[in-house]
Parts: C-alpha cells; structure tokens; sequence
C-alpha cells in the first residue's frame, strides 16, 4: 500500500521535530490554574446539530440524559475569583472578569488570567473570535451562577478566515481544553481547529471540528486537531475533519482530511471518537487520516477511529518508537489504497483491536509489507509488531451511518480487555458517554461501552 509522497515525507518530517521540542513539560501533573491530570471529566457534547438528541451526530434519541453531571471519580475545578477569570456574551471587557462582572471576549480573559496567573472560565454562547491562548479554558457554565453543564450550556467558540480558530502556545507550561465546542476556520483553501505548541497539553470533552472545503482549481487540506507538543492527552473528545473537494486539476496536486495530527514526546489517546472527512479529487492524489501519531511514545485506548472515502483511505498512521493500541476500533474507508494502520517507524503492541475496512483494504502496512487477516496480524511476523493478539477485523456494527455506539449484534462487545496493564488512569473505566466498563464479561472495543436495553 502506497502513500502519497508529499504526504509521507510530511509525517516523517514530523516524527524527526519531536526532538525539537523535546525541551517542553513531558509530565502533565497538577498546577495552580493550568493542567490537573485528576482526569476531570464529564460528558461532552456531542449534540453538533443543536437538536437536543445525544451520541456522536445525527443520533435518534438521548440516551444518556444526565450525562453532563460530574461523574464520582472526577472533579471539574470549583469556580472562584480566586483561581479563575471569567467570561460570558453578557459580560464588558471593561469589566476586572470576576463572577459577578465578567469580561466579553475570550480573548480579554486571556490577556488578564495570563497576568494574574489563572485559568478561564467561559459562560454559555457562542465567541467569534480567533484566540492565542497561554492559559487553561473551561467551558459549559452558566453566567448567572457559575454551574456547569457542558451541553446545556454550549460554549461555542468559532471564527472565519483565520489559520484556526484556538492556538495553544503551552511553552513552559501544562494547558487544558475542557469542554468546549470548537468549529474551525478556513484560510486560503486550509481548515484548522485547534493547534498547540510548547509543553503539555490536554483536551478533554470536546466536540472539534472543522468545515468542508471545496477548491476547484488547487491545495486542498482539512486538519482539526495538530499538536506539536511535548505531552499530548486527548480525553473523551468528539474530533472531525470536513470533507475536501477538488476538481480537476493537474496530477500531484493534494487534497488531504486528517482529523488529529500529534507531534509529541508522549501522546495519550483514550475514549474519542475521530472521524476524517472524504477527501475527493479529478486527476490527483488525495488522502483521509484519521489520525497521524509521529511521537516517542504512544498509547491509543478505546477510541473509534475512522477515515473517509479517497484515493488514500488511512484509519491511523504511527511513526513511534513505541505504540500500543488496545481495545480500537480502527476503520479505514472506501480508497483504492484503504489502509486501517500504517507503521513507519518502530514497534506497536496491538491487542483487541477491531481492525477493519472494505474488501480491498489493507489491515497493516509496515514497513513495506502488508498483512490482509486477522489471523496474520495476530501471528505477529510482520515488521515492527512488539506483540499482537486478540485482534478482530470484523464490520463493527454501528447504530447508524453517523451514530458510531454499538449494535446488540456488534462483534465488539465483550471482545476487548482490561487495559490497565498499559493504562491505569480512571478514563480506562469508562467510556465515551462515562458510562461504565465493563458491561458485560469484559471490555468492548472502541470509544462506546454496550448496555443492554439501551
């Protein structure tokens, strides 16, 4: 299975910068007014058509009515003039940003916690603007008395011809993206949600995307998420590139849809779910990417990670000294060339992962050869594999085309494994929605824990 050059050389480009900025926090650990690595979650929303239904898109019913309260185990941070600057669309940037007087613009905020060493907390609405942040930001409280519910009380955060619409710049420090609901910005035929640079960064509970792009006549690229990063965490976040449309043009020209692009030191991925939007093209190459993980140390838990329909279809890329995935649903969609994962450079563990695709598709490509079965990736002769087993590539059985929970029928139920030999953190006990692992005898395999009766 072939990548397009120009992306290839790109990722591998990449993999070669974590050793510039390896000089960032790799250890995101508790500090005053930045990042708490409690594992402060709760549901996120996943309502993007303002619908009020829940689950993942275009879902048929909330199932999950309370999922917004704090789960037991979890603490968001208490807000307070103490630790916090406060923002709501009610709110004067003339305004000091307490409680009872909060400033208007994020960006204001920004400006004052950074000065006063706080974290933000934003009120419910919807901010047109495009921000550079060296501060933490909660999102989903409501401004006349500060309680949280991150669907209930949106906090939306979108902008209009910008290279994106938030840049974290974490040098020196530990930041965190809770709760907020990002629409990313296009520029010159690029869309971008979120980027990051500097230290150690954490989202969590986020729904991140970014619009579809159409250019008849040249580039197209969609990139949601990039952190260029010491330490990366993604936590319980809804992650989705638009579709790339191009037209005919001349041969080599590219049209890429990457969801998450992580360049760190150490990246965690746990309970997400990431969607790549098509890329189309007439005479040219183009790609989809779920996720592309280019670090020294990798770790992707009971995620749902899918790519779209393109001339390169790719579920996950990985250049990683060492990987281990457990308990992934992988799925690479239609593509002359779909891939469910490509490794280019070092070792992966994988174990109950539901590797999958079209009848073409390519469950491994390592290191220029391609395993097609199950039962040859399990056997682990291929290149790059540290230790394989348990592996399924079976059509996961969604509820629908955009709702990635799973069927009663699913073979992902009961087919995952306690993760905690690789990852002890209390996400490991939960799922996308918080609900509980395990349902049954043991874990199911992606972002999405099966009750029955649901």
């Amino acid at each position: 299975m072939k990548i397009a050059f120009c992306n290839i050389l790109t990722l591998v480009l990449a993999c070669c910068f974590v050793l510039a900025i390896a000089c960032g926090d790799d250890d995101p650990s508790t500090s005053s007014g930045q990042a708490d690595d409690d594992d402060d979650t709760s549901q996120v929303d996943d309502d993007l058509d303002d619908d009020d239904t829940n689950d993942d898109f275009n879902d048929d019913a909330d199932d999950d009515a309370d999922d917004d309260d704090l789960h037991p185990a979890f603490e968001d941070p208490d807000p307070s003039d103490d630790i916090g600057i406060f923002i709501a669309v009610t709110g004067d940037d003339a305004f000091p940003g307490t409680m009872a007087q909060p400033k208007r613009t994020i960006g204001a905020g920004i400006t004052q916690a950074d000065l006063e060493g706080k974290i933000l907390f934003v009120a419910r609405g919807t901010y047109n603007e495009s921000i550079v942040t060296t501060v933490s930001i909660y999102g989903g409280y409501n401004e006349t008395d500060w309680l949280r519910d991150i669907q209930i009380h949106e906090t939306k955060i979108t902008s209009l011809f910008r290279e994106q619409t938030i840049l974290i710049d974490a040098t020196g420090r530990d930041l965190i993206l809770d709760g907020l609901h990002v629409e990313g910005s296009y520029y010159t035929f690029a869309a971008s949600a979120v980027k990051a640079t500097g230290g150690a960064v954490t989202l969590r509970r986020n729904v991140i995307s970014t619009p579809d792009l159409f250019n008849p006549f040249g580039l197209g690229v969609s990139e949601t998420v990039n952190l260029a990063v010491g330490a990366a965490i993604l936590e319980n976040n809804l992650i989705y590139s638009g579709n790339v449309i191009g037209g005919e043009v001349e041969q080599g020209t590219m049209f890429t849809s990457t969801a998450v692009f992580i360049t760190a030191n150490n990246a965690t991925v746990v309970n997400n779910l990431i969607v790549a939007g098509d890329a189309s093209y007439g005479f040219m190459s183009s790609v989809s990417t779920g996720m592309s993980l280019n670090c020294l140390q990798g770790i992707a838990i009971n995620n749902t990670i899918l790519s779209g329909q393109a001339g390169n279809s790719l579920a996950l890329f990985v250049i990683s000294l060492a990987t281990t995935a457990v308990n992934n649903v992988i799925h690479c969609g239609e593509s002359p060339g779909a891939t469910a994962l490509s490794l280019k450079g070092g070792k992966i563990t994988l174990r109950n992962n539901d590797l999958h695709g079209p009848a073409n598709a390519t469950l491994v490509h390592s290191f220029g050869q391609d395993v097609h079965t199950a039962a040859a990736l399990n056997a682990c002769l291929w290149p790059g594999c540290q230790d394989a087993a348990d592996n399924l590539s079976q059509d996961p059985l969604y509820v629908g085309n955009d709702d990635f929970h799973l069927t009663p029928a699913s073979p992902c139920i009961d087919a995952g494994t306690d993760p905690q030999p690789w990852y002890t953190e209390i996400a490991a006990s939960l799922d996308l929605d918080l609900e509980p692992r395990p349902s049954g005898s043991t874990w199911d395999i992606g972002m999405d824990e099966y009750f029955p009766g649901r």
